[in-house]
């Protein structure tokens, strides 16, 4: 889906991306916790960072199935790419 435009909202990215990938439900309801940690004076709970990880692979699943083959062969070769992967 890209990298956020800048100045845009959680929930204003999660839109744009969703029109990409038809990942509506998941991204919304991970956008809405990314605002919550984001702005609250609170840390999020074990709970919903269990949940946000749970969605954020819904929708890594999503895209990878919409990304052609090619690219994702390139991008399980780059370096930079593996290390995103591992340290999240």
């Amino acid at each position: 889906a890209g990298t956020p435009v800048t100045g845009a909202t959680p929930m204003e990215y999660a839109r744009r991306a969703d029109a990409m990938t038809g990942a509506g439900d998941s991204l919304r309801e991970l956008a809405q916790t990314v605002t919550v940690s984001v702005y609250s004076t609170f840390e999020p709970t074990d709970r919903q960072a269990r949940s946000a990880e749970a969605l954020e692979h819904e929708v890594d699943l999503r895209c990878r199935t919409l990304t052609p083959w090619r690219l994702r062969l390139r991008n399980s070769l780059d370096p930079t790419m593996l290390r995103r992967r591992v340290t999240g």
